[in-house]
């Protein structure tokens, strides 16, 4: 016959430990709100356009750095949900103070979108915690990965909103060599389908070269015509970029003007829909480049972590507990 009884089975698990009521608990948090304040301000900084030097910029990659590192260290360190919820809430806070007027003054979406940003550096150390419990070892750089992850996700979410709130659009220009180098790279893709297309072709040979092979115009087409339907392609182009363009223009630099031409606009009209698709493209961007930048904090939280331990300041150990299992006798 086959009962089921419940039976107390004793687990031992690595846990790190530091005394969350003595004065090491205390720096650790004091640390990182520190860390998350000058992050913010550093941050702050560099988009009003005060780095002289790069100092500031130095600044925010430090200080990010071991905000970042410390969101991994207390994420193993945290024992209860009110210590995690509590340390996350203060740490954001202090990132978001320099930003704290310009959020209160700004689009109720403004808010909305902090809030989220709050939740997902809330949720990066709610994982963690979740994680220790369920984790018999300590694997530490499986543990920055995913911690790091959500964090990176809120900062970079954070971080594209103060862009937004700070940053004057007004100044912001591309020259033509920017345009050029970013032209370069899709030359081989655009030149199968359009084989004049080049940085340096002029807007004439482009069109010419666009309706010479797409319309199939015949060897004996008198030139006259065809400088007609260029200049009629030419004049649709020029209102549809709201540039005037002469023909002899090099694409890049059409490019660069075009652009310079659409941001000065929808910063004048607030074009929701342009800030929208900007403010996804640019998070996309950063957040694609996140994981080289988290596998560099990842090395250095785990050359602190490291210290910690061999001077003292925290101690990993291997703790007892019981858990119910059901089993079939």
């Amino acid at each position: 016959m086959i009962n089921q009884s419940s039976l107390q089975n004793n687990i031992r698990r690595d846990v790190v430990y530091a005394d969350t009521i003595n004065w090491k608990f205390g720096v650790l948090v004091g640390c990182g709100m520190l860390a998350a304040l000058l992050s913010g301000y550093s941050f702050n900084k560099v988009l009003v356009g005060s780095d002289i030097g790069g100092v500031w910029r130095i600044l925010f990659f430090s200080s990010l750095s071991l905000l970042l590192s410390g969101i991994v260290l207390k994420s193993l360190i945290l024992k209860t949900k009110k210590a995690v919820l509590g340390v996350a809430i203060l740490e954001f806070a202090m990132l978001a103070l320099p930003f704290l007027g310009m959020i209160f003054n700004s689009l109720r979406l403004i808010l909305l979108l902090v809030l989220f940003s709050l939740l997902y550096f809330v949720y990066a150390y709610v994982y963690g915690f979740i994680d220790q419990g369920s984790s018999l070892s300590i694997k530490f750089f499986g543990r920055a990965r995913v911690v790091l992850g959500k964090a990176a996700t809120g900062l970079v979410l954070f971080g594209v909103l103060g862009v937004f709130l700070v940053y004057n659009f007004k100044d912001f220009n591309i020259t033509s060599q920017m345009a050029q180098n970013f032209i370069k790279p899709t030359t081989f893709i655009i030149g199968r389908y359009i084989p004049q297309f080049h940085p340096q072709v002029s807007v004439n040979d482009l069109i010419y070269g666009i309706v010479r092979d797409r319309y199939g115009i015949p060897e004996d087409t008198p030139q006259s015509a065809i400088d007609e339907v260029v200049v009629e392609v030419r004049g649709q182009l020029s209102e549809f970029l709201h540039i005037q363009l002469r023909g002899q223009e090099k694409l890049s630099e059409v490019l660069a003007e075009s652009f310079n031409v659409f941001i000065k606009n929808a910063e004048k009209d607030r074009n929701t829909y342009f800030i929208g698709a900007a403010f996804l493209t640019l998070f996309l961007l950063i957040r694609g480049i996140a994981p080289l930048f988290n596998f560099i904090v990842a090395l250095f939280a785990f050359l602190i972590y490291e210290l910690l331990i061999a001077v003292n300041f925290i101690a990993v150990i291997s703790e007892q507990k019981s858990k119910e299992v059901v089993l079939m006798e």
